[in-house]
């Protein structure tokens, strides 16, 4: 080899070391990049999750647990209601005569067997029906739930905890039949402690499950209240009874077990293998690629924020309540899973909606308020129906009751025969109470009574 060939193979070998320097160079500085970058969203993610906890809310699995429990003391209702559990004979649906949700057209007859099943049903729950009342005298309550378990947590109690709810109600509906309208309401404040018992467990499923507690006894009030005329003490005793439900920081209980439980999945690697299809290889290949490209902090980041929102929405009254959540509910459903929202997109998507769904519950709690308080007027003014709201307030009504949708006051028209008090409902449309469309998806709340 020439001295030529010797400079030209040096000068190549020379350019390929500082094309590779350059390689090695660039790639650190990617790498560099990328750490500093997941570092950031990491601490800002991190960041959201310490604001939370300085607002008194839990953020792991051991603070939530202990966040759920029984005053030092008090007497557990759980005891009572998980052997009424144990003891509840449950009905047949498939049966002719077995009442479904909506059996009974208002001021109509009952179908013709219908009260002698409930009676059977009933008389062979005794032991259930005891222990329920028993239970209801206890307000304070924890079931067996180890939150410490995450995504693992069993609810066994809830199905069995409405049908109970069902059996107080139906029990009032025939204590009232037999002319007890006395035992009815206690039936009635019996099966809105059962619901109630729920209140403190801090997961959103069973505060569905609480809200379709008291939607059973509203329903079941509506009716007697079309059959029955109840004593002025009597509808002060139901408007008590209704009275002091709204809770609105039940939903931030709610919400702090989903936050904890979903927090926990993106920082225990079994939970996350567990949350996404069991634990297979293959997904545990899938969550190491998105933490390595930076997908996996950015989702924790967007997950906290979201629920950050949602604390924010529950701690304000009711429609600003409605407006931040109907923002935030917008936020998650455009920004759908896949790689940036591979796990916040299983977690949140039963979340939306949950804040309209209290409106809900908080519009049925007001309307059946304004009823009872109508009643009153009815039996101290000779029979006659007051023209307006305003005339309950403040003997039948310590003030007059707002709509959670529209924040006005809640509607009400006298009918040739009764009256009608009705929220706008989620679409906030005045659609006169709906007396006429279809009966089980009506696009107004309403409380109705034909008499």
């Amino acid at each position: 080899m020439n001295i030529n060939q010797s400079q030209t193979a040096a000068s190549a070998e020379g350019s390929v070391r500082r094309w590779v320097l350059i390689g090695i160079s660039l790639i650190g500085i990617i790498v560099i990049g990328l750490i500093v970058q997941h570092r950031t969203i990491k601490n800002r993610a991190d960041a959201g999750v310490a604001a939370l906890k300085a607002k008194g809310l839990p953020v792991n699995l051991a603070e939530l647990d202990l966040s759920y429990s029984v005053p030092p003391g008090s007497t557990n209702a759980a005891d009572f209601y998980n052997q009424a559990f144990g003891a509840l004979i449950s009905y047949d649906r498939s049966l002719t005569n077995a009442p479904t949700h909506h059996e009974v057209k208002l001021g109509a007859p009952y179908a013709t067997g219908m009260l002698p099943f409930l009676k059977q049903w009933i008389a062979t729950n005794q032991t259930t029906l005891k222990l329920v009342h028993d239970g209801a005298r206890h307000p304070a309550c924890r079931y067996p739930k180890n939150y410490n378990a995450g995504i693992y947590t069993l609810l066994p109690h809830l199905g069995k905890l409405k049908s109970c709810v069902q059996l107080l109600s139906w029990d009032a509906v025939l204590r009232a039949e037999a002319g007890d309208l006395d035992g009815a309401i206690h039936s009635l404040e019996s099966a809105f402690a059962v619901s109630d018992s729920l209140i403190n467990e801090p997961d959103v499923i069973a505060h569905l499950v609480r809200s379709a507690g008291h939607a059973i006894v509203n329903i079941r009030l509506e009716e007697m209240m079309n059959r029955h005329s109840f004593s002025d003490a009597q509808l002060v005793r139901l408007g008590r009874l209704f009275e002091g439900r709204e809770t609105p920081g039940n939903l931030r209980v709610a919400f702090s077990g989903e936050l904890c439980t979903g927090l926990d999945v993106f920082t225990n690697p079994q939970s996350a293998q567990a949350a996404v299809s069991g634990g297979t290889t293959g997904e545990s290949i899938a969550i190491a690629g998105l933490k390595v490209a930076g997908f996996w902090e950015r989702d924790r980041e967007f997950f906290v924020d979201v629920y950050a929102g949602y604390f924010k929405a529950v701690a304000l009254p009711f429609p600003e309540a409605l407006e931040k959540a109907e923002f935030i509910d917008t936020k998650v459903e455009s920004n759908p899973g896949g790689l940036r929202r591979y796990i916040s997109g299983m977690l949140l998507y039963a979340i939306g909606g949950v804040i309209e769904k209290e409106a809900r519950r908080v519009a049925m709690l007001r309307m059946t308020q304004t009823a009872i308080a109508i009643e009153r007027y009815r039996l101290a003014n000779g029979g006659a129906l007051p023209e307006t709201l305003e005339l309950l307030a403040p003997e039948f009504l310590p003030s007059i009751l707002h709509d959670p949708f529209a924040g006005e006051t809640l509607r009400y028209r006298q009918l040739d025969k009764g009256y009608i008090v009705y929220s706008l409902g989620p679409d906030k449309e005045d659609n006169e109470g709906d007396l006429e469309p279809d009966e089980s998806q009506p696009k107004d709340e309403r409380f109705r009574i034909f008499r």
